[in-house]
């Protein structure tokens, strides 16, 4: 695919500097800030955290400090716009957090694909955020919000009248093969139920569904990556891990 750019802004060292000058004083600076592409990540990262206990769903986490007010920032540019200016984008939480994660889609035109996407975001924000992960959802955020689950139902409005599952109806549509976890095109799902069936997904409803997202049983990369890195910055103390029960 061809089309999109990447933008380049200048460094600029004031944040290192002012890091710099201040060692030896506490770090008061917050624990993590997500990037996002837009308005349905910035719900689900918001509903993860706004759920019970989001550390035991990642299994072997320590509580993780969160206020989606100051710990979210929505790009402008959706996809695109994170993949050329995330630098930029995180510019003003250099000095008051200590880690960052990116999120953004895969699927979106001039995309050069998910492995280039991680390098260049990676690239751009090493100097200035040595920790930080890039997480590239294939092909798209729906992909987070499927599964085969009656709670999903009942937050899309599913009517109990209806004779089958939504999945039912979406294998019945060749939009989603019995072998397989997920729909491959989940935005397609999504839109096919919409039409047909009158369902209802709005922004709201993939934070109302991340309250619920545990890596127990979960086969996607770009979250099971996301809970590596959260394990990896914020370790369990030996003795306190608490079995998820989703």
């Amino acid at each position: 695919m061809s089309g999109a750019k990447r933008g380049r802004f200048p460094r600029q060292q004031a944040g290192l500097e002012a890091r710099s000058a201040s060692l030896g004083s506490p770090d008061r600076r917050r624990e993590l800030v997500f990037l996002v592409a837009d308005a349905g990540m910035e719900e689900m990262v918001a509903g993860f955290f706004a759920g019970h206990e989001p550390h035991v769903k990642l299994r072997g986490c320590s509580p993780i400090p969160f206020d989606p007010q100051v710990d979210i920032v929505r790009a402008p540019g959706n996809d695109p716009g994170v993949w050329r200016f995330s630098r930029d984008l995180l510019r003003a939480k250099e000095d008051s957090h200590r880690r960052a994660v990116v999120i953004l889609d895969d699927d979106w035109n001039g995309s050069p694909g998910p492995a280039e996407i991680r390098s260049d975001v990676s690239r751009d924000l090493a100097p200035v955020w040595p920790q930080h992960e890039v997480i590239v959802i294939v092909p798209e955020l729906e992909t987070w919000f499927w599964r085969d689950n009656p709670m999903l139902w009942r937050l899309m409005r599913w009517k109990d009248t209806e004779p089958l599952s939504p999945r039912q109806v979406l294998e019945r549509a060749g939009l989603w093969p019995s072998d397989q976890a997920k729909p491959p095109r989940p935005k397609e799902a999504i839109g096919y139920l919409k039409k047909k069936h009158r369902i209802i997904v709005q922004n709201a409803t993939f934070g109302q569904a991340a309250e619920h997202l545990s890596v127990r049983g979960c086969t996607d990369e770009s979250f099971l990556l996301l809970a590596q890195t959260l394990r990896k910055w914020f370790p369990v103390e030996v003795g306190t891990m608490v079995e998820d029960s989703q």
